[in-house]
């Protein structure tokens, strides 16, 4: 359930505007254009097994899907013609949903977008087209966030630009698969968000979801206490998450919970205190309670867990405990940890493990315009990383 690249420009803070409009459609199945790419930028990995998964490609965000190892892919993406994939969720093996628009142009200020909801089952060959919705200021908001928990529900997220450490949350629910989707919090900064609704404080991050009625909203902020807000009904009502939570002058930051199982989940968090070591929380009931144990430096960045208790966080290079390394693993869910010493720097890399050994690094955040993004792999549990060729198929 992980965020996704998406390829718009974050503007002016926006205005509120009526909820939007939602339009089923009838349902229909694209031709698909596959388009030959040498020496493709690979991101927004996400493996279910050695051999199957999902990705894009970085100098469109075209879908990309193989079931032959991340060295060769396929095309796997609807007939979209000019609209631009904003969002994307790689639901399972099989499964993916997708956001497409047609974005307003810079010049066109408070224009609506039509954002159009996608479904695939069968690894990308065949595409449905689902709902619609309107009203939607694209160009007044940064990029959102897709999550599936299943192939039938999901949330979209937009999480808008506001000021003075705060910031909007527009969140919008599917149970259907995408065929209509439903305002569940729309949060501005003024008016005040009533009871019940996500606060304006703080720099919030997308939704994230273990199941179809509990979720979390976590967020930076500048001061005051941390941020982690749940609800329990598929967002329409959020609450204050309990937290044994370290007191700081220096702001705090949560980051979306990641889980591998419906009960066992993992946060990384950071108090902000100068020189202090990050946080990782760890939950074995489904989020309902969270105890923590620090991580092995400052600036953990990425983190990815196998299972309850395997896991990597890649951090800054400068930590105090190992300036040489930017991997640690832990094999008891954060309670120790081990150097892996890998030998190329994986500061800011997104993880991705299938296997206690086998796992792939990439770069979370390049431009389409950006040189091809490398994807690197280990098969040895992080020690030593190759550069890899993938190819995607040309017909």
């Amino acid at each position: 359930m992980l965020p996704v690249v998406l390829l718009l420009a974050a503007c002016a803070a926006p205005v509120p505007s009526p909820p939007p409009s939602v339009h089923p459609t009838t349902s229909s199945t694209p031709t698909v254009n596959l388009i030959p790419t040498v020496t493709p930028g690979i991101i927004n990995l996400h493996m279910f097994t050695p051999a199957v998964g999902w990705a894009q490609r970085q100098s469109d965000g075209a879908i990309l899907h193989t079931t032959n190892g991340v060295l060769r892919w396929s095309v796997a993406a609807p007939g979209i013609g000019t609209e631009q994939i904003i969002a994307v969720a790689f639901v399972d093996a099989d499964a993916a949903r997708l956001l497409a628009a047609v974005v307003p142009s810079p010049d066109n200020a408070g224009a609506k977008a039509v954002i159009t909801s996608w479904a695939s089952d069968d690894g990308g060959t065949h595409w449905t087209r689902r709902g619609s919705m309107t009203d939607v200021a694209l160009l007044d908001q940064p990029p959102g966030s897709l999550d599936f928990v299943d192939r039938q529900h999901g949330w979209y997220s937009i999480t808008g630009l506001g000021a003075a450490g705060s910031s909007a949350i527009f969140i919008y629910r599917t149970s259907d698969g995408g065929a209509e989707w439903s305002e569940v919090d729309r949060t501005y900064a003024s008016p005040t968000p009533g009871q019940g609704k996500v606060p304006a404080s703080c720099d919030k991050n997308p939704a994230s979801f273990i199941s179809a009625t509990t979720g979390w909203v976590t967020a930076q902020c500048n001061g005051g206490t941390y941020f982690m807000y749940v609800t329990h009904d598929g967002g329409l009502s959020w609450r204050n998450q309990a937290l044994a939570f370290p007191a700081s002058q220096y702001g705090s930051q949560t980051s979306p919970p990641q889980f591998t199982t419906n009960k066992d989940g993992c946060m990384l968090a950071d108090a902000g205190t100068p020189g202090a070591n990050s946080l990782l929380y760890v939950t074995t009931d489904g989020g309902s309670t969270w105890s923590s144990n620090p991580t092995p430096g400052p600036s953990p960045q990425t983190l990815d867990f196998l299972d309850a208790h395997t896991g990597w966080v890649a951090g800054s290079p400068n930590s105090a405990v190992a300036p040489e390394s930017a991997l640690w693993v832990t094999h008891n869910a954060g309670r120790t940890w081990t150097n892996a010493t890998p030998n190329l720097n994986l500061a800011g890399a997104s993880l991705d493990f299938v296997t206690t050994q086998l796992g792939w690094a990439f770069d979370p955040f390049p431009t389409p315009s950006s040189p091809p993004a490398e994807l690197l792999q280990t098969t040895d549990g992080g020690h030593v990383w190759v550069v890899l060729n993938p190819a995607i198929a040309a017909t």
